[in-house]
């Protein structure tokens, strides 16, 4: 569902008016203003979106685990740091290095002695990504 829900989000960003004005909004609220965008009215619908977005996979999250207070606390964490390894409205880049990091604390886990380790794993490949991409930065 999460891949279903990335495709359609694509699709409204690339190919809809709302959606490219909510991209020219993020990236310049000043000149989407003067070029005539509702700069608040698209603030709202993007936040609408992402509320929805956020309620639809915590529907399908809520068949999986019990519902206390800080249930989210650990996905939360992790999708700003893959935010942040992506960058942000890099939608196809969340969704690779999501698999990557995925792929490999699952690879960790499933070893008996390294259980405990996936998580530390997970945090220095976002790390070890993260450096890597500021030192291209600096050479360039």
């Amino acid at each position: 569902m999460a891949i279903v829900y990335a495709v359609g989000l694509k699709f409204f960003l690339t190919k809809t008016t709302t959606g490219k004005a909510a991209q020219a909004v993020g990236q310049n609220p000043r000149g989407a203003a003067i070029v005539g965008i509702d700069v608040y009215r698209t603030y709202g619908l993007v936040f609408a979106l992402a509320i929805a977005l956020v309620g639809a996979m915590g529907a399908l999250f809520l068949t999986k685990s019990a519902i206390f207070p800080s249930v989210g606390s650990p996905y939360t964490m992790k999708s700003f740091c893959l935010v942040a390894m992506a960058g942000v409205g890099n939608i196809p880049g969340i969704l690779s290095a999501s698999i990557l990091l995925g792929l490999s604390e699952s690879f960790i886990r499933a070893f008996r002695a390294t259980r405990e380790w996936a998580d530390i794993v997970f945090f220095a490949l976002i790390i070890v990504v993260i450096l890597t991409r500021s030192l291209k930065g600096r050479k360039s």
